[in-house]
């Protein structure tokens, strides 16, 4: 029926698919799924902040907002901290440490410019789809199977993973 079957790849073939399903590396696609998903959530409370270019002036401007009852400084920073805690547990394998999650955190700050803070949540997003594209190679090799991206990953992956490759 097949003749490129190679019965001794089977075992393999088998382990690997399994992997990628509960597994893993499984595990590892659903964290970059999620941190992307994440990540495009961010983005949009990014715009909701609406800051301007000086950040020394978003910051008196959102704890302005924050103590006169405004919601979108709050919702920011708790966003931000699921988000720094999801993109070290994808990039680690963990949760990390204090460090790694502080760094992330820094990294995402309320009070940058939009522009600021929307080539970290870019260059975020890059880098977990470069991860991806790792991870469907592998998956490639090991299972012989083309279907990676269309069974892994999730529409914002491979939303990013789109326009990478345009």
């Amino acid at each position: 029926i097949n003749p490129d079957f190679d019965s001794t790849a089977y075992p393999r073939r088998l382990k690997a698919e399994k992997d990628f399903d509960t597994g893993k590396n499984g595990n590892t696609v659903r964290s970059f799924n999620v941190s992307i998903a994440h990540l495009e959530t961010l983005g949009t409370l990014t715009d909701a902040l609406k800051n301007g270019d000086l950040p020394l002036v978003n910051k008196v401007a959102n704890a302005w907002s924050q103590q006169t009852g405004g919601t979108a400084p709050v919702s920011f920073n708790a966003a931000k901290q699921i988000v720094g805690d999801e993109i070290v547990k994808a990039i680690v394998g963990s949760g990390g440490c204090v460090h790694d999650r502080q760094v992330i955190a820094e990294k995402i700050n309320a009070s940058n410019s939009p522009a600021q803070l929307k080539e970290v949540i870019s260059t975020f997003k890059e880098l977990m789809v470069g991860q991806l594209e790792g991870l469907g190679g592998q998956y490639k090799a090991t299972t012989g199977r083309d279907d990676f991206e269309s069974k892994y990953l999730s529409d914002a992956s491979r939303n990013v993973l789109k326009q990478k490759r345009e």
